[in-house]
C-alpha cells in the first residue's frame, strides 16, 4: 500500500509542475480502496477554477491548492 501512496503522490506532483498531462495522471494513477489515495485524486478531480464567472476566489484555491499539498506531502511520508 505504501508503494501506491508514494505513486499517488509523485504522480500528482507531477501533474502540478506541469510534466505530466491530466490524461497521464488518470491512466497511471492507482486504483485503490485506500482513503487517502482516494481523498488526492477526488481533491484534484473537483479543483475549482480561480477568478470569473462561477470561480472561486484566490484566497480559497489558494487554500484548495495547499490541501492538496499537504495531502500529496502526507502519501510521500508513507
Amino acid at each position: 500500500m505504501n508503494k501506491q501512496k508514494r505513486l499517488a503522490a509523485e504522480l500528482a506532483q507531477r501533474l502540478f509542475n506541469g510534466s505530466l498531462t491530466y490524461i497521464e495522471f488518470i491512466d497511471k494513477y492507482p486504483s485503490s480502496n485506500d482513503e487517502e489515495i482516494k481523498e488526492l485524486f477526488d481533491l484534484i478531480e473537483h479543483e475549482p477554477k480561480k477568478g470569473g464567472l462561477l470561480g472561486v476566489s484566490a484566497y480559497e484555491h489558494n487554500n484548495y491548492i495547499l490541501r492538496i499539498n499537504s495531502l500529496i506531502k502526507k502519501l510521500k511520508e508513507k
